[in-house]
């Protein structure tokens, strides 16, 4: 299996995972000849793509696809809200509408849906198995909920958010009402909220965590990375678990490290 973030943040985002025989992408963000060139970027040659998943109808998850279509005449798997959020007829796509708790096969991978807290119509997070091998995208979701949890410690990789650091989105230019929406429970999580959890309720499956849709105006990627760094030391020191997940920071402007496992 072959895991990339090929792009995260607000300005699109997009994510690769493949199996021996198939080939998805989750979300579409950017046309195609622009994941393409990450994919290159990424050694990574696309043989085919086949399906398209869909956690959520915001442009900087969608604005690719009606051009991504146009090359890639491939499935698109999204919930109903989502579709009407997008303003789609379901005609006009090759749509196959799911539920927030559903499962479906795609090649030979397993593709469950589960909710996430953010404020777009019928959002979700997917799981991927392949082989007894399962990892979890949470993205887009303003607070863990039990749910995501379960799943998150359901894993053996992890792509999740680490959206902004809250004292630098409190004293920066954003004005008060989007403050406000992304430290609200439908909003981003901050590097604090993935620290807390991977100090107190991470349960040490996953051995690879991706940290993603890291905002460029309130967040650094050293501080990403330290926050998450740190509070996997101390959970190691308070409960003498010494294994420790490897971290990849991903990028807007270009593909993450590609994983294989």
């Amino acid at each position: 299996m072959k895991i990339s973030v090929l792009g995260s943040g607000s300005g699109g985002n997009c994510t690769y995972i493949a199996s021996e025989n198939s080939h998805i992408l989750i979300d579409a963000g950017f046309g195609p000849r622009s994941i393409e060139r990450r994919l290159g970027d990424a050694g990574i040659s696309l043989p085919k793509i086949d399906a398209l998943l869909l956690t959520h109808g915001h442009t900087d998850h969608t604005k690719g696809i009606t051009s991504l279509l146009r090359k890639y005449q491939v499935p698109v798997y999204l919930t109903a809200g989502t579709m009407e959020e997008m303003g789609l007829n379901p005609d006009s796509i090759p749509a196959r509408i799911v539920s927030r708790k559903d499962s479906f096969p795609v090649g030979d991978m397993d593709i469950q849906t589960f909710p996430t807290s953010h404020d777009s119509a019928e959002s979700v997070g997917f799981q991927v198995c392949w082989q007894g091998i399962t990892g979890t995208l949470a993205t887009d979701l303003g607070k863990l909920t039990r749910g995501v949890i379960e799943r998150l410690n359901r894993s053996d990789w992890i792509i999740m958010e680490s959206n902004h650091d809250e004292e630098l989105l409190r004293i920066g230019p954003y004005p008060l009402a989007l403050k406000r929406r992304i430290l609200g429970e439908r909003g981003h999580i901050s590097n604090q909220v993935v620290a807390s959890f991977l100090e107190n309720q991470f349960n040490g499956m996953a051995k690879h965590i991706f940290l993603a849709h890291i905002s460029k105006q309130n967040n650094v990627p050293s501080l990403v990375m330290a926050s998450a760094r740190e509070a996997l030391e101390r959970r190691n020191r308070s409960s003498l678990f010494s294994l420790e997940p490897r971290l990849y920071l991903t990028h807007q402007n270009g593909p993450s490290e590609v994983l294989e496992i």
